[in-house]
């Protein structure tokens, strides 16, 4: 499919152009899709978010009710944040990650009572279990 669209080249459509074309539609039909959340279920709904210096990326999914081995995924997108976040520390800027996601996605997640955010970050569940321990005020809060 390369070929067919490169610059200064002769537009030529052939039996290999074809079985390429196919073979990427096949592919991309039998890719997972995303779909609405379904409410109410006794499954829950999970924000999975990670943090890098630039940008925080998530994604949200839902397990099936039927078979919970089975993921439907809701959405995936990422937030770059600003120069001035990215000079953050990593603490902060996890917790400033998963502000961004939830404020992103509240529309989503108001009013869903069985919710779950998960992170590679341990030492956020001890500051969410300890919050008389924080480093600073714009931590705490």
């Amino acid at each position: 499919m390369y070929e067919v669209v490169k610059k200064n080249m002769m537009f030529e459509w052939g039996p290999i152009q074809q079985k390429a074309q196919q073979d990427l539609k096949t592919l991309i039909e039998e890719c997972f899709h995303t779909r609405n959340p379904k409410f109410p279920s006794d499954q829950s709904l999970v924000l999975a978010v990670d943090m890098s210096w630039r940008a925080v990326g998530y994604y949200i999914y839902q397990r099936d009710e039927e078979d919970p081995k089975k993921i439907h995924y809701v959405k995936f997108n990422s937030l770059l944040i600003d120069p001035r976040q990215q000079r953050y520390s990593q603490p902060k800027r996890e917790l400033c990650g998963l502000r961004q996601a939830l404020e992103q996605e509240i529309y989503l997640f108001r009013g869903y009572r069985n919710f779950i955010v998960e992170t590679d970050v341990k030492y956020l569940m001890g500051m969410l279990n300890n919050p008389g321990k924080m480093p600073n005020v714009t931590i705490n809060r």
